[in-house]
């Protein structure tokens, strides 16, 4: 029941977030836990035989591990000439007060200090690791392959990488985890929308809610079944 609980919690923040730009969704699964074996152990302490294990191993419970899905979500043309998705996979690399960080939500902004900043606000760092800074108000343009120009002139480059192993949510669809070699364009103009499958989150939904209450009805019935059980003990002997 608490598995269920928590798949139906992690589907839930999906349909929630199944408009926030570079928002990735919760895959959970089931493992049996925790998870034991019946040995035989025998003879006396001189002659004393090694254990024999009589089952392989058997899950006594169930518990929920939860991951994010690194698949990209569709790219959707926003029109607005600073905001960028990624094809490939790929994450642009964001300073934080935690650290590097990752973000596929590519509303991008020019702080008044000229500094290009996340829509979390965080500084958008450069294939040197710095964060990138830009001119006044002067145009400026993102290039397919991630390079910055302002008023016809080479800025900086984004720094962009593909994201591995086990995530962590800072929140505002940024993510810290393991980086790697990203291949792939920069469409300006549009943006990467969340992975959420509408249907497929529903679908989960409805699975996790359904074995949730079948659950629910086995623990109520044993419940019920041990008070009667205990009421009887109460009662005197029968002569």
């Amino acid at each position: 029941m608490v598995a269920e609980q928590q798949a139906m919690t992690n589907l839930s923040s999906d349909l929630a977030n199944v408009r926030t730009p570079g928002f990735l969704s919760l895959v959970t699964r089931n493992l049996g836990d925790p998870v034991g074996s019946v040995f035989r152990v025998g003879g006396h302490a001189h002659h004393a035989t090694a254990p024999v294990a009589l089952t392989p191993p058997i899950a006594q419970g169930v518990a929920a591990m939860s991951g994010f899905s690194t698949v990209a979500g569709a790219a959707v043309a926003t029109g607005v000439p600073s905001d960028v998705a990624i094809s490939g996979g790929g994450f642009l690399r964001v300073q934080t007060p935690h650290g590097a960080a990752y973000t596929r939500n590519g509303a991008l902004h020019v702080s008044p200090t000229g500094v290009l900043t996340s829509a979390a606000g965080y500084p958008v760092l450069s294939a040197a690791g710095t964060p990138i800074r830009l001119q006044g108000r002067l145009p400026w343009t993102v290039h397919p392959s991630g390079r910055i120009t302002q008023a016809g002139r080479p800025a900086q480059q984004l720094a962009v990488h593909t994201l591995h192993g086990t995530l962590t949510d800072l929140g505002h669809s940024t993510y810290q985890g393991k980086a790697g070699a990203w291949r792939g364009v920069v469409q300006a103009g549009s943006l990467i929308q969340s992975n959420v499958t509408v249907t497929g989150t529903l679908t989960n939904l409805a699975q996790a809610q359904a074995s949730y209450a079948a659950n629910a009805d086995v623990f109520n019935e044993e419940s019920t079944r041990l008070t009667q059980m205990a009421a009887l003990a109460q009662l005197p002997p029968v002569p």
